[in-house]
């Protein structure tokens, strides 16, 4: 459903956006836009100057329950700002890691790694390209950010299938799960924007601007 540019924007559009939802994580073939629930994602790497952490398989559950907050655009400065929320999110992937969190560590197997409460916040600008008189959106300039009320980590097998060092460790990274996510963190959201540019891109290279955003 498309918003007017000048009659309760933001309004209309948080009302869009929750509407859309479950339609686009039902993926959308016109937009080649896959099914995102989960979301799944071959391969993911998170490397620190301490740690190297590789995610195969990944399937990403939550989407379902996204909530959208705040959507604000300015128009004259091509800027957009999104303010999303997830009770709980799910990461399941196969995983190999070494390297330091805290301690020292290694392994292989399934992982499990859940947000509470996450709180997502997304800002882009645009530029305008031109196809067949109509005007389409280019994403330019993004970045984004996030905060949790806690986050619990699962590694199976670590050192090599010990389970009391395995067990051990586990409690300790969740114990002190804030200085892991801020370890993880910026890798991590390089993951997040990259997943969100795609979306977008998607959509806005496929519909016209002044069909998304009415006078």
């Amino acid at each position: 459903m498309p918003c007017s540019r000048s009659n309760n924007f933001n309004e209309c559009a948080i009302k869009s956006g929750q509407y859309a939802i479950p339609f686009l994580l039902n993926g959308d073939r016109q937009l080649k836009i896959p099914s995102l629930n989960p979301v799944k994602i071959e391969f993911v790497e998170l490397t620190t100057s301490n740690l190297n952490l590789k995610l195969r398989n990944v399937e990403v559950y939550g989407l379902d329950k996204l909530k959208i907050l705040n959507v604000t655009v300015d128009f004259d400065k091509r800027k957009v700002r999104t303010i999303t929320a997830i009770d709980r999110s799910t990461i399941l992937a196969q995983y190999e890691m070494k390297g330091r969190i805290i301690l020292p560590l290694t392994g292989h197997g399934p992982a499990n790694i859940t947000l509470y409460n996450g709180v997502y916040q997304y800002e882009a600008e645009w530029e305008f390209t031109t196809r067949n008189r109509n005007r389409y959106l280019k994403i330019i300039d993004s970045k984004y950010d996030y905060t949790s009320d806690k986050i619990t980590y699962d590694f199976k097998n670590l050192f090599n299938g010990d389970k009391v060092w395995s067990t051990e460790m586990n409690r300790i990274l969740n114990e002190n799960w804030m200085q892991v996510n801020e370890d993880l963190k910026t890798p991590f959201l390089e993951t997040l924007l990259a997943f969100q540019n795609d979306i977008s891109t998607k959509i806005f290279s496929q519909i016209p601007y002044d069909e998304l955003f009415l006078d």
